[in-house]
């Protein structure tokens, strides 16, 4: 997922917005229903030869913790969020929370308080 916001010049950061929820990585992988054998892949080369696992989900890695956030971006209209926010509550029950922050240069920086 990238989103840019406001202007952006010569910069490889991208600002997110995701509703969602924290796995752990045994967690991520029972929720997804992935083998040893495709965690090992997505060690090594990320997630993108299996998003079509994730039901349309949006993701992050935060590496320093080896957890990864799902859930959804947030856009649209005051309906579309509550949607959105209504659709990931029912998926993954408490727990849930609106992550903000940027992506640079694949270093995940989340905002204090989000």
């Amino acid at each position: 997922m990238k989103v840019r916001l406001g202007f952006v010049s010569n910069s490889s950061s991208s600002s997110f917005v995701i509703f969602g929820k924290i796995f752990t990585r045994d967690e991520f992988k029972g929720r997804c229903k992935f083998t040893d054998e495709e965690m090992e892949i997505i060690d090594e080369e990320g997630l993108y030869n299996f998003e079509e696992r994730l039901g349309g989900l949006d993701y992050i890695y935060l590496s320093d913790d080896n957890e990864w956030i799902l859930g959804s971006e947030l856009f649209g209209n005051a309906g579309e969020i509550i949607k959105i926010i209504s659709h990931i509550d029912t998926l993954f029950g408490s727990g849930c929370k609106i992550y903000r922050g940027v992506d640079t240069d694949g270093e995940i920086q989340l905002d204090e308080g989000a």
